[in-house]
């Protein structure tokens, strides 16, 4: 893997970063979702760029990863959007 890879791999992960803060702004507009502050959505979406940018390091680390191609990139999608769900689902909860 080089260069190019690792920065295709976060991009795709801030895409899904991307599509989960876009569904839960709609979800706002809509009046269904719940209302945080701008620090913690920041943190959260810090804490989920992290988690995509260390993700799109790993296939450096671990060789049968690098033979997974095409499905490499699907994975670092999903883990950005997981992780921004996730994180917001247990940041909220620990507020209330």
């Amino acid at each position: 893997m080089n260069c190019n890879t690792t920065i295709f791999l976060a991009l795709i992960g801030i895409l899904g970063i991307a599509l989960q803060v876009g569904f839960k702004l709609y979800a706002f507009n809509r009046g269904r979702a719940n209302k945080h502050n701008l620090k913690t959505e920041l943190i959260i979406i810090i804490l989920s760029l992290i988690t995509v940018i260390a993700t799109s390091l790993v296939p450096y680390a671990i060789t049968p990863l690098q033979l997974s191609g095409k499905w490499l990139a699907v994975g670092t999608f999903t883990i950005g959007y997981m992780t921004y769900s996730l994180l917001s689902k247990l940041i909220s909860a620990d507020i209330k």
